[in-house]
């Protein structure tokens, strides 16, 4: 019996060290809103406001046109400056400064103006070494797909949420057996959907776009952010093998 307690707290407390060693590596707090100064004279390749990020915005097709700032249900009062990222077709990505660890949570204020529309698909995605393992794609409700190696054309996951015009705050935070998505509608009332993502893999990206172009009902981003500091988590995972190894000593 002390055996078995002796190494199975062994066990959690190099695991919970491990945690520690990752965070080291992992994506910094990071913020950023369309209402930052950076942006008062558009948004444009390369721009790079907030704080925390990897690098600039990387814009697959910058125009006036295509991407832009503009006024949307996300951006007031949820937005300082009243303003929010904005496309009409393609994509644009952001780079983390480092993976998400296990803990860390990616989130995003989200308004399609595309209800319904099978000619278009907004979505949202998180990414690793230039592919999407997870993504949210607007269809009659908003689902999520994962693409772990051993499903490389996606599992489905739909969260029964409808969409809807007035947008979204969506969230995906990693946990040591899935990533866990939220939805949260800016409607009256509205709760909170969460759903679980078969992918266990890092990601250190992020983008946003659109299938087709529909130039009168751009698609909207706003308030993205990354939390909590990994500081804290590797304070928090040390601790807790400090107490680990504590308790083995006085069993």
């Amino acid at each position: 019996m002390f055996r078995f307690t002796f190494v199975g707290l062994s066990v959690a407390a190099w695991g919970l060290i491990g945690i520690a060693s990752n965070a080291v590596q992992a994506s910094q707090i990071a913020y950023d809103t369309a209402g930052d100064s950076a942006y008062n004279n558009g948004w444009t390749q390369g721009s790079d406001g907030g704080f925390g990020w990897g690098d600039g915005w990387t814009l697959a097709t910058p125009s006036p046109d295509n991407t832009f700032l503009g006024s949307s249900n996300v951006n007031s009062p949820r937005a300082p400056g009243g303003r929010a990222w904005g496309l009409r077709g393609s994509k644009a990505s952001r780079a983390f400064s480092g993976p998400l660890t296990i803990g860390q949570t990616f989130s995003a204020d989200f308004e399609t103006t595309q209800v319904n529309n099978p000619e278009a698909r907004d979505f949202i995605e998180l990414g690793s070494g230039g592919t999407f393992p997870l993504a949210m794609d607007t269809l009659n409700t908003y689902v999520f797909f994962a693409y772990p190696s051993s499903a490389p054309l996606g599992i489905p996951v739909d969260s029964g949420v409808p969409v809807n015009s007035e947008g979204i705050h969506v969230t995906f935070t990693r946990t040591e057996t899935a990533y866990v998505a939220a939805i949260t509608p800016y409607l009256p009332g509205a709760s909170t959907t969460t759903v679980s993502l078969p992918y266990t893999g890092d990601v250190d990206s992020f983008a946003f776009g659109r299938t087709g172009v529909f130039p009168d009902n751009p698609l909207y981003v706003n308030n993205i952010q990354i939390t909590p500091e990994p500081g804290s988590l590797m304070l928090t995972a040390l601790g807790g093998a400090g107490a680990l190894l504590r308790r083995r000593r006085t069993q």
